[in-house]
């Protein structure tokens, strides 16, 4: 009688054990698969293709459509010529204005030749750009003009002549008439 509780004890036990372990293997099926999923997100593919061939569709095309027809090559035709005209700037500032002209020169040590040593002389000026310059109650346009400097001795002696530019200074905003006095102003 005792052998026979005993074994009845174990059945139940191992029933419930069985049970367990089902049930305990269908969540780890359950978790492989989302580490599964998780990893194809964050190391697959990231665009919208499909597990499916898209470009090769499974149609019957041993019999051709007769209402399909090749579609037909479009006429050229000759377009005639254009020239554009170039860009300009659609704002200006005002003619009426005061210029303060400020020439951006080569320092003097630079202004000697580095292949002969003599002294360059001006040979050209550029207007490099303009900015609105806003003095409370005083508004003017400062003007910075680079000069550019040539060498003569280079010119004589030899094929070239050597050429040196002068910077002007970066403006605050590039392509705009804005000074840093009008931008602080404007601010």
């Amino acid at each position: 009688m005792k052998n026979e509780a005993l074994a009845t004890v174990l059945v139940a036990e191992n029933t419930a054990l069985k049970s367990k372990v089902l049930q305990l293997e269908t969540l780890v099926k359950f978790y492989e698969e989302q580490f599964r999923l998780s990893k194809k997100r964050q190391f697959g593919q990231s665009s919208e293709k499909t597990e499916y061939d898209q470009h090769r569709l499974d149609m019957d095309d041993s019999q051709p459509d007769e209402n399909i027809r090749p579609a037909e090559e479009p006429a050229l035709e000759r377009v005639k010529e254009h020239s554009r005209k170039k860009r300009t700037r659609k704002d200006s500032l005002p003619e009426d204005l005061p210029v303060e002209e400020i020439v951006c020169e080569l320092p003097p040590e630079e202004q000697a030749c580095p292949k002969c040593g003599s002294d360059m002389h001006i040979m050209g000026r550029k207007n490099q750009r303009d900015e609105l310059v806003v003095i409370p109650a005083k508004v003017m346009i400062r003007r910075y003009v680079t000069c550019t400097y040539a060498c003569r001795e280079c010119a004589q002696s030899s094929d070239h002549a050597t050429i040196r530019s002068a910077h002007a200074p970066k403006p605050v905003i590039t392509g705009s008439y804005a000074s840093p006095g009008s931008v602080a102003y404007a601010a």
